[in-house]
């Protein structure tokens, strides 16, 4: 649920007592370790040789250091020092396996031999017996394996996300949509402006609502987003990302939805009064307001707001009565917001 970066010295003071065990994983593997023990072998099932620092190693042969990981309590912990090699590692990994899916989606057969390489007195040769076959399913989870290490290290390395995608458009799972969703949230949590991250998570919700015949999973899925973009928010100021994000999931909302929206954004607004990104979003709201209640489809941006006010001004009926109100208490909330905070126009 959530992943930091730290000096080695905070990351020393994570780990249990002397003489205590603990349990530690990496790679989805689960393993006891001994505190006096330093390094705990990984005996993942990559079969992608990796070449690191000039040698040429498989994954299986990584392992878990303790002054450069930490894991509990649904947290992960890295030493800033292993940053460099992780991500060199981590993407010769996912280069190697995104070479391999191109392959094997090109192919009508769906099957290639990954030859396992051994070193003899003479050279390295490759024995007829250690030729494994690879399925797309294989392929397409060391894909995403490594593509994560990838994204959580350099959440911008768009390749990486791209490839993601590739992958998801092949397995259309509500289960796979949430599980991209979570992943996407870790990467927003501890880098809320990356561009990246947003447009994947955009991707995601687009996908999800467009599979939805349902109205009510659809509301509840924007609700959702809403709340996930205001938690973000609340924490990143003046993030334009994430309100560009919610404002494209008002495209989607009921009219109900959107005074909501309307109404719970007044309390964000005065406590944040520097942050024009909330009161730009608030304009948004009143601008689809009033394309509902005037049933002209899309406004114009550039329209001046005096123009939308004037043109309400002496009409009453239905929905376009209540906007008028809406406008009007809009107006008057401003206006006291002005004369509170001074220096704020």
């Amino acid at each position: 649920n959530e992943v930091g970066f730290v000096h080695p010295s905070q990351l020393a003071t994570f780990h249990p007592l002397e003489g205590e065990d603990q349990i530690a994983s990496f790679g989805g593997n689960v393993q006891k370790s001994t505190v006096g023990t330093r390094n705990i072998s990984y005996t993942g099932t990559s079969k992608f040789p990796l070449s690191v620092e000039g040698d040429t190693k498989t994954s299986r042969e990584l392992s878990y250091d303790r002054s450069v990981f930490w894991s509990g309590d649904h947290k992960v912990a890295i030493s800033v020092q292993a940053l460099f090699l992780l991500y060199k590692t981590a993407k010769s990994a996912y280069l190697s396996a995104y070479q391999w899916y191109k392959r094997l989606v090109g192919s009508s057969q769906h099957e290639y031999y990954l030859p396992y390489v051994r070193e003899t007195e003479s050279s390295s040769e490759t024995a007829e017996e250690d030729r494994h076959p690879l399925d797309i399913e294989g392929v397409e989870n060391e894909l995403m394996n490594h593509s994560k290490v990838v994204v959580l290290l350099s959440c911008d390395y768009a390749s990486a996300w791209n490839s993601r995608k590739q992958v998801i458009s092949r397995k259309p799972l509500k289960e796979v949509y949430c599980t991209e969703l979570r992943l996407s949230a870790l990467v927003i949590s501890y880098a809320p402006k990356s561009e990246q991250a947003w447009s994947y998570r955009y991707w995601l919700i687009k996908l999800i609502i467009n599979g939805l015949l349902n109205s009510k999973e659809v509301h509840l899925i924007l609700e959702s987003e809403s709340d996930f973009v205001e938690h973000i928010v609340e924490r990143s100021h003046m993030n334009y990302r994430a309100w560009r994000h919610r404002c494209w999931l008002v495209n989607h909302m009921s009219k109900t939805q959107v005074l909501n929206e309307l109404h719970r954004t007044r309390e964000w607004a005065e406590s944040h009064v520097g942050d024009n990104c909330c009161f730009h979003y608030r304009r948004f709201l009143l601008l689809k307001l009033h394309q509902r209640a005037r049933h002209i489809g899309e406004v114009d941006k550039d329209i001046s707001l005096k123009f939308f006010y004037r043109s309400f001004e002496n009409d009453t009926k239905g929905d376009e009565g209540e906007f008028i109100l809406i406008w009007k208490e809009e107006l008057d909330w401003n206006t006291n917001l002005i004369r509170h905070n001074s220096g704020r126009e």
